[in-house]
């Protein structure tokens, strides 16, 4: 059975380990210190799933004003998908939305990646019609 809880400051090496394995892991985004700061914020931002006693996945929520909140970084460990852990934390994310109000829960997909796009169609997500890429700036 898997459990869905809130990110705690030791799963970190975890969660680090499953970003990476799944080409996620942001030195920035992800750092112990920005995760930490993100949890601090808001408890909820950062869910993890427990099978066994071990972290098997984690997603990320962020808030985009009072009314959408996006799914950022999730992620299987490779030994545990395909038993729908994903879908449990998708699940249990737009649980989180729906009792703070939010109207819409949004990603970012690999567009050129059919089967992850069918994935998430597949659980209730709609494509845009056009493609977007992430674009930064290092300012320190």
């Amino acid at each position: 059975m898997v459990k869905i809880r809130n990110y705690k400051i030791s799963d970190y090496t975890k969660v680090k380990e499953i970003l990476e394995e799944a080409s996620l892991f942001d030195g920035v985004w992800d750092s112990e210190e920005n995760l930490s700061g993100k949890i601090k914020a808001n408890p909820e931002s950062i869910l993890v799933a427990v099978k066994d006693g071990v972290i098997v996945g984690n997603v990320c929520i962020i808030n985009y004003g009072s009314k959408l909140q996006y799914l950022f970084r999730l992620a299987v460990d490779k030994d545990y998908r395909n038993q729908g852990i994903a879908t449990q934390l998708i699940n249990s994310a737009v649980d989180i939305a729906r009792k703070n109000g939010v109207n819409e829960v949004g990603l970012y997909a690999d567009a050129d990646n059919s089967k992850l796009l069918a994935y998430y169609s597949k659980r209730g997500f709609k494509k845009s019609k056009s493609r977007y890429y992430y674009m930064w700036q290092d300012i320190k």
